[in-house]
């Protein structure tokens, strides 16, 4: 029965206790009281309440922003581009485009390069660690990207920034936004043309939830980690399919037999 609760969400009470909201008020990590009576154990859980929200019922003590009120959204001007944009080989900076995001992955296999020199002359453009990416026009609309380091890339056109303030992780915010409640609300109101498209006032709008910095993290924590596994998972899933493929070659080709093995069965018949 224990092992179904997390030691930081439990508290274990051994006397009866009558006014188990007090308990709760205690702490927030305190979701469970176990309480023994007559040998017996019981669980009181506690009792989460929840409010209205423009996108249906959260936790009472979460907020329900519009991301403008949560962060600042920009993008690459089109003067900034047609005046100062030339792509360029021997660039030092990466030009990310709506191609380069995918999955909440940096894909580099095609990449277009800027100098230094002109990412530093369009500061507004910039990409630092900590700013998330968003595509806002095509087929691929509202893919996201958490940017983790600085003085490497700059915006191109087609993806727009968000910075967070602090009253908000960026991490958090990256989860939030590649959720079906994220890509929902892109679906809602994106532009209904040929090429699906955002402006930037529509990103703006966009609803997020969210609880406090602690629990924010936490979440995070927890959903880095299942990320983790699912990435070795596919490493390992890879690995024997590379494996098999090897395998299957030899085999039909000879080059490995089975007949000791034919041999052996019919030996232990």
């Amino acid at each position: 029965m224990l092992e179904d609760y997390h030691y930081e969400d439990t508290i274990f009470i051994g006397f009866d206790i009558e006014n188990f909201e007090d308990i709760f008020k205690l702490s927030e990590k305190v979701n469970f009281i176990l309480v023994s009576r007559n040998g017996e154990i019981k669980v009181k859980s506690r009792v989460r309440r929840f409010k209205d929200s423009p996108l249906g019922g959260i936790p009472e003590e979460w907020e329900a922003r519009q991301i403008a009120d949560v962060a600042n959204v920009t993008k690459l001007a089109g003067f900034e581009f047609t005046n100062y944009f030339r792509y360029r080989d021997d660039g030092e900076i990466i030009a990310l485009r709506a191609l380069n995001i995918k999955n909440r992955k940096l894909d580099l296999t095609d990449i277009q390069r800027i100098k230094k020199k002109v990412s530093e002359q369009l500061p507004r453009s910039q990409v630092n660690a900590g700013d998330i990416l968003i595509t806002y026009i095509g087929a691929y609309i509202g893919d996201i990207l958490l940017i983790k380091e600085s003085n490497k890339y700059h915006l191109a056109p087609n993806v727009a920034k968000i910075t967070t303030k602090s009253i908000i992780l960026p991490e958090f915010l990256e989860i939030f936004l590649s959720s079906y409640i994220g890509k929902r609300q892109y679906k809602q109101l994106s532009t209904l043309t040929a090429t699906p498209s955002l402006t930037m006032t529509q990103i703006r709008k966009i609803i997020i939830f969210f609880p406090t910095e602690k629990e924010q993290h936490r979440i995070f924590s927890i959903l880095s980690q299942i990320d983790e596994t699912i990435e070795k998972e596919q490493k390992y899933k890879q690995k024997l399919e590379q494996i098999k493929q090897g395998l299957i070659e030899d085999l039909l080709t000879g080059k490995v037999r089975v007949n000791h093995l034919i041999k052996e069965g019919v030996a232990s018949v």
